[in-house]
């Protein structure tokens, strides 16, 4: 995988990921704002920066939205 293809993997893994947090959070800008803000599951990181940190930290987030969505918040 080139440097180019791995960025675009990586910018649409981000969009995803933005959608998802849309979805559970019902509406873009309180995913934005949860995006943004530091997160009790992830030891007080941000969501947004963690995801874009490395693909590990993007599936990471993913696994805390879906467990928000299932109501699972330990």
């Amino acid at each position: 995988m080139t440097k180019k293809s791995a960025r675009k993997t990586g910018a649409q893994g981000l969009r995803l990921l933005r959608a998802k947090a849309t979805k559970v959070f019902e509406d873009k800008e309180s995913a934005r704002i949860w995006l943004q803000t530091p997160a009790y599951g992830l030891n007080g990181k941000i969501p947004e920066e963690y995801a874009k940190a490395s693909a590990a930290g993007r599936r990471e987030v993913e696994r805390l939205l879906t467990r928000i969505d299932y109501g699972v918040y330990t």
